[in-house]
């Protein structure tokens, strides 16, 4: 794959060098958008945000004739997914275990719970851009060569 600028060539590897990093925005904003609904992870289950963080917004800040919005229920956003709520809640979890563990700071949990490691197994570390610096991702696929010093 080639990435071009105006012409130039600004990237080139594999396509993991744009898809990578693309999954991993989905999952962080993913995981704002089910907090500013007021949902979290919490022991293993999907439930209301009980007390925010000075400065967070949420959707019971907003309101509409009716009064201020509540925030989403955790069964109500089960319940949209067409398969079972229990796939449902692993879905959830895994957007809140991902981008906790293994996008914001490097963990050795995604590879110990058998519901991720389907989603880190069989992937070779790609080239990276801009330079040949390691994203975050790539660093945690490749963690068991690195050796720290």
């Amino acid at each position: 794959m080639e990435l071009y600028a105006d012409g130039m060539l600004i990237a080139d590897g594999n396509l993991s060098t744009f898809i990578n990093p693309a999954i991993e925005a989905g999952l962080v904003h993913c995981r704002a958008l089910l907090e500013f609904l007021g949902l979290k992870a919490k022991s293993g289950r999907i439930v209301n945000v009980k007390d925010r963080q000075r400065g967070d917004i949420g959707i019971e800040h907003f309101s509409n004739s009716k009064g201020p919005l509540p925030k989403v229920s955790p069964d109500a956003a089960l319940a949209l997914y067409p398969g079972g709520q229990e796939d449902a809640e692993k879905a959830l979890l895994a957007v809140f275990e991902i981008t906790n563990k293994g996008i914001a700071h490097v963990t050795e949990d995604l590879k110990d719970n058998p519901d991720h490691g389907r989603l880190i197994e069989n992937r070779e570390p790609r080239r990276a851009i801009a330079g040949h610096q390691l994203s975050l991702h790539t660093a945690r696929l490749a963690r068991p060569r690195l050796q720290a010093h």
